[in-house]
């Protein structure tokens, strides 16, 4: 068994070589920040998702405390009047 094998040594020397440098911070001096804008368009949209996400966590929540406490009720009509639209669109189809 080899310990110290050149083709290895030949190998990690070839990617030193090539690895990218690190950036030379005087080099950059002379350009510009990246800048990012964005549209009051995409800013209304955020402050909607982040609204609509916030109601439906406290609604969440709601149902959660309702399941703990027991005061949670199933309407058992509901859920029957799904099952039937449901069956109904899969056997017209």
């Amino acid at each position: 068994m080899r310990i110290n094998d050149s083709s290895r040594l030949a190998m990690i020397k070839s990617y030193q070589q090539t690895a990218p440098k690190p950036l030379d911070k005087k080099l950059l001096k002379g350009q510009s920040a990246d800048q990012l804008e964005i549209s009051s368009q995409a800013q209304e949209k955020l402050k909607q998702t982040i609204e609509d996400q916030a109601h439906s966590n406290g609604r969440v929540q709601d149902l959660k405390d309702q399941i703990a406490s027991g005061t949670y009720r199933i309407d058992s009509d509901r859920i029957a009047d799904k099952l039937l639209s449901i069956w109904k669109r899969e056997t017209d189809q």
